[in-house]
């Protein structure tokens, strides 16, 4: 174990919920140790996220024809239900949408629609380091890079000249 420092922490479990417990041992196979700190680190993200405006973004679609999930801490700067579209840059009508990550990175969402129980039939996620790398890729709209940079707000370069 690296950097590992030995706390003990003593979990008292009702009688009644002593069976539970034992099961989850049997299912979950590693210790319950590690498992309930990898939720418990979840959850502590998901507050420090919250207290910095960032919310927990669930994506539910398809990538390749495969059904796909994923998560992670953020806010839309242009949300799905904006349905960017740039018309003269995408002739199969696919829409974009631009979050920032709670790691500052940018994330932009590529979809084709929408469906009624909010799953994204054709999609794909891809994150950027910078609002400059996301520009650089040929299938991100320029346009949506340049509304996301202007409704967060663009820095000022001080040049010493």
């Amino acid at each position: 174990m690296e950097n590992a420092m030995a706390v003990n922490a003593t979990l008292y479990v009702r009688d009644e919920d002593a069976a539970v417990w034992d099961r989850a041992k049997e299912v979950i196979g590693e210790s319950l140790s590690s498992y309930l700190t990898s939720h418990l680190r979840s959850i502590v993200n998901s507050d420090k996220a919250a207290a910095n405006g960032n919310e927990r973004i669930l994506l539910r679609f398809r990538e390749n024809s495969l059904p796909k999930q994923v998560a992670f801490n953020g806010k839309w700067i242009i949300a799905p239900e904006a349905r960017f579209f740039q018309d003269d840059w995408d002739e199969s009508r696919t829409y974009t949408a631009l979050a920032i990550t709670a790691h500052n990175r940018v994330a932009v969402f590529r979809f084709d629609g929408q469906k009624e129980d909010g799953t994204f039939p054709g999609a794909r996620l891809t994150s950027y380091d910078t609002f400059e790398m996301a520009n650089m890729a040929s299938d991100v709209p320029s346009e949506l890079i340049a509304n996301a940079m202007e409704i967060r707000g663009i820095p000022v370069e001080e040049l010493d000249i």
